[in-house]
């Protein structure tokens, strides 16, 4: 389940709308970034995935139609989303 992140939340619950349990889960990765956010309402549970580059930087996010958002960089600054992937097809953004 990742490792505990001091100061981070990890859970929180609550009845959500209309009456539905609502839970979202937070993972860490050994590094203590964000690495999965898994959020349940009722019976449903959608996850969001992130990985970091070897700099540290966020890489991808994956949603959780499979939807992916790859960040671009350069000189160590995020310049723009560099593209999106939707299951086979990659398009560059702007």
């Amino acid at each position: 389940m990742g490792v505990s992140a001091r100061g981070k939340l990890f859970k929180t619950i609550g009845p959500g709308s209309f009456k539905r349990k609502y839970e979202k889960l937070n993972t860490f990765d050994s590094n203590y970034r964000l690495s999965n956010t898994e959020i349940t309402i009722g019976d449903d549970t959608y996850n969001y995935s992130f990985t970091y580059d070897s700099n540290g930087r966020i890489d991808k996010t994956v949603y959780p139609s499979n939807f992916t958002i790859k960040y671009g960089y350069s000189n160590d600054i995020l310049k723009k989303i560099s593209r999106y992937e939707n299951g086979n097809t990659t398009v560059d953004y702007w």
